[in-house]
């Protein structure tokens, strides 16, 4: 909404001193506020504006001053401030649908980590106390055997189990 703002204030004939002045008293968030003085201070000193923001780059970015840099050198910086404003915005809403996309994949994979920590401790030790006079015997399937020593395993050290899981995943995201 910043680059908005300053590129409907620049049109409407406000030079780029007064327009980021009028921005950073009404600006209500203390940070961007602080950001705002210091472009302010800069630009009224006489640098550029892309020269005025290119120390907060980190924030910015780099396609950002790039823009105002050309807006700058073509005469154009209220082409560029809608540029940048339009670019913004198309990001925000790629992030938005990103995460709305996410959204049932990540559903379904803690959905299956529960379900599956939930048979391999509760379930599985059952069966297998069921089975037990068939495993005396030794006349289990290795494939019974293997579930079997997986759930013995995972009963032992859940806990590592859950951490080699949920660290991935927190990774990820």
């Amino acid at each position: 909404m910043l680059f908005r703002k300053l590129y409907m204030l620049i049109s409407a004939g406000m030079t780029q001193s007064d327009a980021v002045s009028l921005l950073k008293d009404n600006e209500a968030n203390l940070a961007l506020r602080e950001i705002l003085i210091k472009i302010h201070s800069n630009v009224k000193k006489g640098q550029s504006m892309s020269g005025a923001t290119r120390e907060f780059s980190k924030i910015f970015g780099g396609n950002v001053l790039a823009l105002l840099q050309v807006g700058e050198e073509t005469g154009h910086m209220e082409k560029s401030l809608k540029n940048i404003a339009d670019y913004l915005e198309e990001v925000a809403n790629a992030r938005k649908n990103l995460a709305t996309a996410l959204a049932y994949p990540v559903f379904l994979l803690v959905s299956f980590v529960i379900i599956f920590f939930v048979i391999v401790l509760y379930c599985v030790p059952r069966f297998e106390r069921a089975f037990e006079p068939i495993i005396k015997r030794g006349k289990l399937p290795l494939v019974s055997k293997i579930i079997f020593a997986v759930s013995n395993f995972i009963c032992a050290h859940y806990f590592i189990c859950a951490l080699c899981i949920v660290l991935p995943i927190c990774l990820v995201l």
